[in-house]
């Protein structure tokens, strides 16, 4: 064991990571060389980019309009006779739409 010349006991350094290979002169720390891209090529990646999410934007769009453009189907009454039925349906239709229900008594 060694020790060193106060009678301590100390441990030899070792390098297991590189046993019997040389030390390399470079370092983790220095930083690396990166390759810049030609500028047409990040334009075109880009652009894909921008076209991608105006597609996914308008399908989003679009998907919520037609879910919003459903026409609206009052249910009906089943203890009511047909004319009523079809009163009650209209005045429903009439009243969502903020329109008068004047036409709705012509019905009955």
């Amino acid at each position: 064991m060694p020790y060193d010349k106060d009678g301590k006991y100390y441990r030899k350094p070792t390098n297991s990571v590189n046993k019997d290979k040389k030390p390399s002169g470079t370092s983790s720390n220095k930083p690396k060389s990166k390759s810049v891209g030609s500028t047409s090529s990040y334009k075109q990646k880009e652009t894909a980019g921008y076209i991608a999410i105006g597609v996914f934007l308008v399908a989003i769009i679009g998907g919520c309009a037609a879910l919003l453009n459903q026409e609206y189907e009052p249910k009906r009454n089943p203890n009511l006779e047909g004319s009523v039925q079809d009163f009650d349906v209209c005045v429903k239709k009439q009243k969502r739409a903020g329109l008068s229900t004047d036409k709705c008594w012509d019905m009955l």
